[in-house]
């Protein structure tokens, strides 16, 4: 018993911890990624029938499409046995884990995926979508982050007019202010002592 499920020469193993991208993808030389290791299916899908992943996290958004069944839960570490407790995480983005068109022989278990919080107004953070897909997914957990704040709300209308104001105190003198000139007061008259002469003297008159 090699330890892991199916058989091992149709599988492809991803170690997220000490794994390289490019290598062959066997059991003693690990993928880095899930990306990696579905594109080697892509580019020969007869040679392939399970993933097999140890713990760690996966930075990555994971679309899966193929026929290959997923299996998660192994120790690379310990020879890529099972302990119960080895868990790889796929921590996504606004899509953690896209499925498209994996029939229902196909399984995905033992394998926690998240999605990013929306980073827009109103985005939404999905960690799973199935499209024209039915696989078993076994003993995973799916944890969506928080979608996008909604959009800011319209302007309110403009408010009703305002009641008439209230009768204003009566007015305060707070000063003395000159406008115009004010007349004078009339003069008094003098009677004259040469009134009626017409004759000059030492008076004056």
């Amino acid at each position: 018993c090699d330890g892991v499920d199916g058989d091992e020469k149709l599988g492809l193993f991803v170690d997220p911890i000490t794994g390289v991208d490019g290598k062959p993808g066997t059991r003693d030389a690990p993928l880095k990624t899930l990306k990696a290791a579905l594109e080697k299916v892509d580019n020969d899908p007869s040679s392939y029938a399970q993933i097999f992943v140890s713990f760690g996290l996966l930075n990555e958004s994971v679309t899966w499409s193929q026929g290959v069944s997923i299996y998660g839960g192994y120790n690379a570490d310990a020879g890529w046995t099972r302990d119960g407790t080895s868990r790889a995480l796929i921590d996504g983005g606004a899509v953690g884990l896209q499925i498209l068109n994996v029939s229902s022989q196909r399984t995905f278990e033992r394998i926690d995926v998240a999605s990013a919080n929306g980073a827009t107004p109103s985005a939404s953070s999905i960690a799973v979508s199935a499209i024209d897909a039915s696989p078993q997914l076994r003993f995973s957990r799916f944890l969506p982050g928080r979608g996008g704040n909604g959009p800011a709300g319209a302007s309110g209308v403009a408010g009703a007019a305002g009641a008439p104001g209230g009768a204003g105190d009566g007015g305060v003198i707070t000063g003395s202010t000159t406008v115009g000139a004010v007349p004078g007061a009339p003069g008094s008259g003098v009677s004259s002592p040469c009134a009626s002469s017409n004759s000059i003297n030492a008076s004056g008159c």
